[in-house]
C-alpha cells in the first residue's frame, strides 16, 4: 500500500512539472467581445499564429 501511495505521489509531481500542452491566447476587441484561441484546435503552429494573426488584423487585442 506505501508503495502505491508512492508511485502516485511520484506520477503526481511528474506530471505537475510537465507544461501545459494547451496554448490558448484570449484575444478582446474595444466593445467586449472576447475569444479564446487554443493550439489544439490547429494542425500546426503557422496556422495557430495566422488564427491570431487574423484576429489582431480584424480589430482585436490578443495576449
Amino acid at each position: 500500500m506505501k508503495k502505491s501511495i508512492l508511485i502516485i505521489a511520484i506520477s503526481a509531481i511528474c506530471i505537475s512539472l510537465f507544461p501545459s500542452c494547451n496554448k490558448c491566447t484570449t484575444c478582446t476587441k474595444n466593445g467586449g467581445s472576447i475569444s479564446t484561441i487554443c493550439r489544439n484546435s490547429y494542425n500546426s503552429d503557422n496556422d495557430y499564429n495566422a488564427a491570431v494573426s487574423v484576429y489582431e488584423n480584424t480589430g482585436y487585442n490578443c495576449n
